[in-house]
């Protein structure tokens, strides 16, 4: 039986976009400015005074696995559970297939 699971959780930081007079001059300038953006935003976490728009939100990153063996979720193109015999003895009970 396909079952959904959480496999990774991330926080995820949205900074504010970079100015165009910065993008301008190449990649490097912008990992300086993230670099630089950085050591103010943990100043900011420190004194947690600035009113800058940051967000933070949580990311969730979902696999799908067979509650029998664990194993990814595979199936053929006609949604026959590919990881497992007992998966797939479900799947045909379930839509009356004999074989």
């Amino acid at each position: 039986m396909k079952k959904t699971i959480i496999s990774d959780v991330k926080i995820e930081c949205d900074p504010p976009r970079v100015p165009f007079y910065i993008k301008r001059n190449g990649q490097e300038a912008i990992s300086d400015y993230y670099e630089s953006w950085i050591k103010d935003f943990n100043e900011f976490i420190r004194d947690h005074r600035s009113q800058d728009p940051v967000s933070l939100f949580v990311e969730r990153e979902y696999q799908d696995i067979c509650s029998y063996c664990g194993s990814d979720w595979n199936e053929d193109e006609n949604g026959l559970p590919l990881c497992c015999d007992q998966a797939e003895k479900e799947y045909k009970e379930a839509h009356k297939i004999n074989t």
